[in-house]
């Protein structure tokens, strides 16, 4: 599958699935909605929001399904890569890439957008984990285009 990585506001995407990073859903009503979530949650509205935490709890790398809300794409897939505390692992974010991967082959979508899936709040994990998805998604075996979009503020010191 072939992929961009690109400074740009997630909503601008002309995509047919956005992927949101998520947690566990813990609380989440709760919770103060951050980073490319928040872009997600501007774009939508509350609908899609409400459905994911209508799912309840859920365990590290389970994907969610919802509605777009007002934004101009098929489906929002959420994926849980962080845990309550906004931590995880090399393995978890891996199964969490693949998972997102699986569901947009098995629904045949020809492009989507995500933040770096693991890069938590503020993108602290970008520069770890962007070369893991790069490769993860250039060796998927699917035809369409996987666009990254990346916190700016994270590379502006290099």
């Amino acid at each position: 599958m072939k992929y961009e990585t690109l400074y740009k506001d997630i909503k601008s995407y002309k995509v047919d699935v956005i992927v949101n990073t998520w947690h566990t859903n813990i609380f989440s009503q709760f919770r103060r909605v951050t980073g490319v979530s928040e872009r997600i949650k501007e774009g939508a509205g509350k609908v899609s929001f409400r459905e994911l935490y209508a799912k309840g709890r859920l365990n590290l790398s389970d994907i969610v399904i919802t509605q777009p809300g007002d934004l101009p794409v098929d489906c929002i897939v959420h994926v849980a890569a962080v845990d309550f505390f906004g931590n995880t692992n090399d393995q978890v974010i891996i199964r969490s890439i693949k998972n997102v991967l699986e569901f947009i082959r098995a629904k045949n979508y020809s492009s989507a957008v995500s933040g770096v899936i693991g890069a938590n709040r503020g993108g602290l994990n970008q520069k770890k984990y962007l070369p893991v998805m790069e490769n993860l998604i250039s060796d998927f075996d699917h035809n369409g285009t996987f666009n990254i979009t990346l916190f700016r503020s994270c590379f502006d010191s290099e």
